[in-house]
């Protein structure tokens, strides 16, 4: 087999009547001495599982079950995990007798070695699957049982099933289930994956302890499948606070442009910037103009930015084009707040200073040529009050509207899917 994380074998040989095996020189340490040291990260665990349960994935499709997987099998090396020791993959597996065990059968599952105890039962008591030890037909699924048995180790730094002796260890195994990993490794406040993680690869590795196969994860590509998801999480909860900006004014952030190239942001004054995601991070002044700036709106297409200004006395609605700032027009008459795209970006909605929601064609060429305000509907809304007080869909037919309460009614009522009335 060729993977990259099983470990491989170049030449079965003899030389002067001994045996003798050709492998890859891995340079690293085994799972099982890793695991004295302690329980593994999450992200380690979740990395390790992961490579681990590709390379069951891999075997299984060739039709070979290892039968040993066991922290002593498994090779931590720079590159990652490499799965050994399939010496036992092919091997035969006799009946044995219920509450019966072969005498000088390792407990030992995290000794260093990677060789295993050749004996008339196949595997390493700890990690092996029930119906291993009552000396039942095994497929992958016995695989996936010992899988679990390890990631719980890696996590816990504790045996899933464990005991003083080889009966207790078969009776444990049989019997009982292990603590749960949240239960043997607490979460600190710190730990923000694991919070997330552990949890969930708990309840996977749960699964994958099940006494019956049919109870198990089928495939070690459904375990995969999991762990990836989980693996998942740490986009979600790992990220680490970056300054990107050192500005000596104060700032409010309005938004991303649409392509997730830029955020534009405001000084508490005239400016409005725009601060690139890519390359130096230097903020890129847009709009210097007279007059305070408020809620500035990039159209979907990028390439016109709506704004509001007090420049020439009142506030009205402005739009230029993004990222140098040329053709500025004026778009709403007697006052505007509030501008929102629609989702082509040719049409442009805002507040008039009663609270009616207008809308603006954006005709845009190489300059803008804005239409007449027309007038949709009227609202309750509070111009200047803040962002959010509507919403519109992408075609620009349907609105959200979030009403103050009136004095009899002190509830808050979002009006959904308004159709506003047609114009005549």
């Amino acid at each position: 087999m060729s993977h990259p994380h099983i470990c491989p074998l170049f030449d079965v040989g003899e030389h002067e009547d001994v045996e003798f095996l050709v492998m890859e020189y891995l340079d690293g340490e085994t799972l099982a001495a890793r695991v004295k040291k302690g329980p593994l990260p999450i992200d380690q665990v979740l990395r390790y599982a992961i490579e681990i349960a590709s390379a069951l994935e891999a075997a299984h499709r060739q039709g070979i079950v290892h039968r040993d997987l066991k922290p002593g099998n498994v090779m931590l090396t720079k590159t990652g995990a490499k799965l050994l020791d399939f010496g036992l993959a092919k091997a035969a597996v006799p009946a044995v007798q219920a509450g019966h065990y072969v005498p000088g059968i390792t407990l030992q599952s995290t000794v260093a070695a990677p060789i295993t105890s050749e004996g008339t039962i196949v595997g390493t008591f700890n990690y092996m699957a029930p119906e291993q030890i009552e000396g039942k037909p095994t497929d992958a699924r016995s695989d996936i049982f010992a899988l679990g048995a390890v990631i719980y180790e890696m996590a816990t730094g504790r045996k899933a099933f464990d005991g003083a002796t080889q009966a207790s260890v078969i009776a444990a195994i049989i019997d009982r289930e292990p603590p749960p990993m949240t239960a043997v490794q607490p979460l600190t406040p710190s730990s923000a994956l694991a919070s997330f993680a552990l949890p969930a690869l708990d309840h996977v590795v749960q699964i994958c302890l099940a006494k019956e196969p049919f109870e198990r994860w089928q495939t070690a590509h459904d375990v995969l499948l999991q762990l990836r998801w989980i693996r998942q999480l740490e986009d979600l909860v790992t990220g680490v606070e970056e300054p990107i900006a050192d500005i000596a004014d104060a700032v409010a952030v309005d938004e991303w442009t649409p392509d997730g190239r830029f955020i534009l942001f405001r000084t508490f004054g005239k400016a409005i910037y725009a601060l690139p995601m890519t390359g130096d991070r230097k903020p890129r002044m847009i709009a210097d103009t007279p007059g305070s700036k408020d809620q500035s709106h990039l159209s979907p297409d990028g390439r016109w930015i709506a704004f509001n200004s007090d420049e020439s006395g009142g506030w009205e609605v402005y739009v230029a084009r993004f990222p140098d700032f040329s053709g500025k027009r004026q778009v709403s008459n007697h006052g505007g707040t509030q501008p929102l795209w629609r989702g082509d970006s040719r049409e442009l909605f805002y507040l008039s200073p009663q609270g009616m929601l207008m809308a603006v064609e954006t005709r845009a060429a190489e300059t803008m040529q804005p239409s007449v305000p027309r007038a949709l509907f009227q609202t309750n809304l509070i111009p200047g009050a803040g962002v959010g007080q509507y919403g519109v869909t992408a075609n620009g037919q349907r609105f959200l509207i979030a009403e103050p309460a009136t004095k009899d009614d002190q509830s808050i009522t979002m009006i959904l899917n308004w159709t506003p009335p047609r114009q005549p």
